[in-house]
């Protein structure tokens, strides 16, 4: 099985073939409603007003977590950026069964974000998570500090911090937080919180609050595979399109330019081999809603 990005790239059955127990489109149409919500509903909408963030620890989930975690380990291995997992039925299943916890803090109408990564980040390979950043500022948050939109991030193995676990810092111990100088970071490094997180933990944190993945150590240690999707009120500008209804199922082809559009936005927060970013720019090359983006100035002479 190759790891260039040529015509084969295209076809699904190239990807069947890939990782032949991980279905793609097994199913068609819409979803059936439901999944998970915590207990503590007023905990969980306070929580997030007052520190922007919610963990969990590894909750029922409606599918084995282990193989997802070793397709994003395989296509690392195969030179392949682990965000070609999305073209699998199983990762956006994971962020379905959320629907009710994610209705509950940005309304029953709530849209997914056609942003999402995922992260193979290996001790040996002295390889490290994304730098500190806010994923998009205070234009995230409501007048009263409810989220506009959300980040979901599942680690599908343990997270610790010697192989690279989330860091952030608590909206409510963060200074600059929701103020014009959210740009500066002053923050006292006793403030900084880690999340270290077994695998099919729940993560989530609204989009202006200040977080990154570690340096792992350069120690014989498992991998930290994770995975992340973007979601949004339905009722406030769209962050990037297409906003997705959460009970529809894309299609190949949908869920193709999503991963090629989500490569070109990443791209200085994840360098791409040539091969990936050409045949990225080859997919959404003629696609209006490529057009859409911030990025699409900067790769239209390429995309054509």
């Amino acid at each position: 099985m190759t790891a260039t990005a040529d015509e084969d790239w295209h076809d699904p059955d190239f990807w069947r073939a890939l990782l032949p127990d991980l279905p793609i489109e097994g199913r068609k149409g819409r979803r059936a409603a439901g999944g998970w919500l915590p207990e503590d509903r007023d905990g969980l909408v306070a929580r997030v007003r007052r520190e922007g963030y919610l963990q969990f620890d590894p909750i029922g989930w409606p599918l084995a977590i282990e193989p997802l975690a070793q397709g994003v380990a395989t296509l690392s291995e195969r030179g392949i950026p682990p965000v070609f997992c999305y073209l699998y039925d199983g990762y956006w299943d994971v962020f379905a069964h959320l629907g009710p916890m994610l209705a509950e803090l940005l309304g029953p109408d709530y849209r997914i974000i056609p942003n999402c990564w995922a992260w193979h980040v290996d001790p040996r390979g002295d390889e490290r998570g994304w730098a500190p950043h806010r994923d998009i500022g205070r234009w995230a948050l409501l007048p009263d500090g409810m989220p506009k939109c959300i980040s979901a991030w599942i680690p599908l193995t343990d997270a610790s911090p010697l192989n690279g676990c989330m860091y952030l810092v608590p909206a409510d111990r963060d200074p600059t937080y929701n103020t014009e100088n959210e740009g500066l970071v002053q923050v006292n490094l006793q403030d900084v919180r880690a999340l270290p997180a077994a695998a099919g933990s729940v993560l989530c944190w609204n989009q202006a609050l200040l977080h990154w993945g570690a340096h792992a150590a350069d120690r014989p240690l498992a991998a930290r595979i994770s995975i992340s999707f973007e979601f949004q009120r339905a009722d406030v500008q769209p962050i990037n399109l297409p906003l997705l209804d959460p009970l529809d199922i894309p299609d190949f082809t949908l869920r193709l330019r999503i991963i090629s559009k989500g490569l070109l936005h990443y791209c200085e927060k994840q360098p791409l081999g040539v091969d990936a970013m050409g045949f990225a720019l080859s997919v959404v090359r003629g696609w209006p809603l490529w057009m859409t983006s911030p990025e699409a100035a900067k790769w239209a002479h390429m995309a054509g």
